[in-house]
Formats: structure tokens, C-alpha cells, sequence
């Protein structure tokens, strides 16, 4: 049961998963028509109610909410989120200073290492020695990371003895790119990294 005109939940825009242990950021907008004089959010390990006659039992348990005041958005530091875990952030909107609506959350899982490294790329057409055509294509195997999944690769290529690496597929999700227009009578060599849901490269 809510008071008329009392906020309703609002809208938390969390990442689904994070990879820092020490802060999260984390935004939220109101509903549509609704208005609010102040907000404050929580962070929890245990999934917040939806009724507000619960909502109590939920706070006694690891919650400490912090005053937000107008903004809608909180960059939380000093934290140390666990590998594996889940959080629940969650948020709450006051029409007064006594009077808050439903809490609105977002699920929050934390992947703290990288993805486990894909295999090295090969070329279809040149196992070694110079190149012998200007098109070909190189593979390499699937990367993997068992929390919060693959997103995309990224590949980068180097000619003979230049030390500069060049991004040649910034974000592919198959194992294996087109390369074509390469000049003849040159060495290429090829490494790829893995990005996982989480924002971190492999």
C-alpha cells in the first residue's frame, strides 16, 4: 500500500556485471509524472521487498542507506565486493521528509578476473614464412570465462619487425576475421584478447 502521490519505484540503471571491487556506479530516474524532494540508496546482498509493510525486516539485515539528495545517480567507494556475488542496489524516493514510495533495484553481479585467454591466432593459408596472398583467414580458438560470459574479441596485427600492434577487428564474436589487401613478400602476425561482460580484457 502506497500514499497517493508518494513516488513510485524508481528505475535503477545498474550494469548487470561489474568488474571492481572498490566502487560501483550506479544511475536511476523517477517515473514518469512522479517527483521527489530527496532519494537514498543501499547496497545489499539480500534482494529487497516490494511491499513496503516488508521493507522493514529487509532493513535489519546488511542494509545502510546513504542520502543522495537530489541527484540520481551515486558513485559508491571504500568497497570490497566479493568475486561470484550478487548485490542488489536499491533506491528509494521521499515526497517529504517522513514519506518514501516502493524501492525500486537493479541486480548487480561481480566478475573480478579476466576471461581465461583464446588460443593463438593462425592463418588459414600461411602457417609461416612470408605472406604468399594478399587474402586469408585467420582463426583462433574460443576464449572462455564461466561468470560473466565472452563478449567480443578484439584482434591486432604487426608488420615484419614493427613493434606497433594495429587493431584490425575491434569487436568481432566469432573466432575468425577476412583479412584481405595485404601486400605480398611481408611477415603478419596476429594476437587476439577476449572482453567479457564484465569490462575485462583477457
Amino acid at each position: 500500500i502506497q500514499e497517493l502521490g508518494t513516488p513510485r519505484a524508481p528505475n535503477v540503471l545498474a550494469p548487470e556485471w561489474w568488474n571492481r571491487a572498490d566502487e560501483l556506479y550506479v544511475q536511476w530516474v523517477e517515473q514518469q509524472g512522479d517527483s521527489f524532494i530527496k532519494g537514498d540508496y543501499a547496497l545489499s546482498k539480500v534482494c529487497p521487498p516490494e511491499d513496503l509493510l516488508l521493507i522493514d525486516n529487509w532493513e535489519i539485515t546488511d542494509v545502510k542507506w546513504q542520502d543522495a539528495g537530489t541527484d540520481k545517480e551515486a558513485l559508491v567507494t571504500n568497497l570490497l565486493l566479493s568475486h561470484g556475488t550478487t548485490y542488489y542496489f536499491a533506491v528509494k524516493l521521499y515526497k517529504d521528509p517522513n514519506t518514501y514510495g516502493n524501492v525500486g533495484y537493479s541486480v548487480v553481479k561481480v566478475d573480478l578476473s579476466p576471461p581465461l585467454q583464446a588460443s593463438k591466432p593462425v592463418p588459414s593459408t600461411v602457417r609461416s614464412g612470408p605472406a604468399t596472398s594478399g587474402a586469408y583467414f585467420v582463426t583462433w580458438g574460443q576464449a572462455e570465462d564461466p561468470e560473466s560470459g565472452i563478449a567480443y574479441y578484439e584482434v591486432q596485427e604487426r608488420v615484419d619487425n614493427n613493434p606497433v600492434w594495429r587493431v584490425v577487428e575491434s569487436s568481432t564474436t566469432r573466432v575468425q576475421i577476412a583479412v584481405t589487401g595485404r601486400p605480398q613478400g611481408h611477415f603478419y602476425y596476429y594476437r587476439v584478447r577476449a572482453m567479457n561482460n564484465a569490462g575485462s580484457w583477457s
